[in-house]
């Protein structure tokens, strides 16, 4: 099976809601002991082709997300020191590097269960509160309204960090160092003082350009 093929089995057979198509057809088999009728084996092979030529998908994301949008964030005087491409692999210290800036760059999008988003979210904000320099600090995000109304919530900073490994432990250094005694995400983000961007919107409003 081609590839534009299996994309296209399974785009029909995801019809507009995956879940609702799933609920019609759950529906449909309660009761019945022969299902050949859903025999979809086309579908399956589909799925794994799919899958496969997926495989990496949020690197490639990552990767082509931050190159579509240097062309609008980058100044005319600024060079690149260093840059990750790769999400989540990379050895740089952060996404973009400049003689101006450091930022880092999420595109995922926010809906249901958002936790493990708030928690990377929050730890590249943490990452960049306690890196000293004299640069800018940015944060280029997908889904910015939610993002930065996380940002203002009062949810504890440590429960948040509680899967971060030593970046907990970095922060309270931290607040210790400077006799601050503060709790909460929307408290954290006071200190940092990053800006954040929506990323959607300026690659979109410089692709119309």
């Amino acid at each position: 099976m081609e590839e534009t093929t299996a994309i296209k089995l399974i785009a029909d057979f995801k019809e507009t809601s995956l879940q609702l198509k799933l609920n019609e057809i759950t529906s449909q088999l309660i009761g019945k002991s022969q299902v050949v009728e859903y025999n979809q084996n086309k579908v399956f092979e589909a799925a794994l082709i799919v899958k496969k030529i997926s495989a990496q998908i949020d690197e490639i994301v990552h990767a082509a997300g931050i190159l579509n949008s240097l062309p609008a964030i980058l100044q005319e005087n600024e060079k690149i020191e260093s840059i990750s491409l790769a999400a989540g692999t990379g050895k740089e210290r952060f996404d973009l590097s400049t003689n101006l800036r450091i930022a880092e760059f999420k595109f995922s999008e926010w809906k249901n269960g958002n936790d493990s988003r708030k928690r990377q979210v929050f730890a590249d904000c943490v990452n960049l509160l306690l890196f000293e320099t004299g640069k800018k600090k940015e944060l280029y995000v997908a889904s910015c309204p939610q993002v930065k109304n996380f940002f203002q919530s009062n949810a504890g900073w440590k429960n948040m960090l509680s899967k971060s490994g030593g970046l907990a432990i970095r922060l309270q250094e931290y607040l210790t160092a400077n006799k601050l005694e503060i709790q909460s995400v929307k408290d954290v983000f006071s200190l940092a003082n990053i800006e954040v961007f929506d990323v959607d919107e300026i690659i979109q409003n410089h692709q119309s350009n």
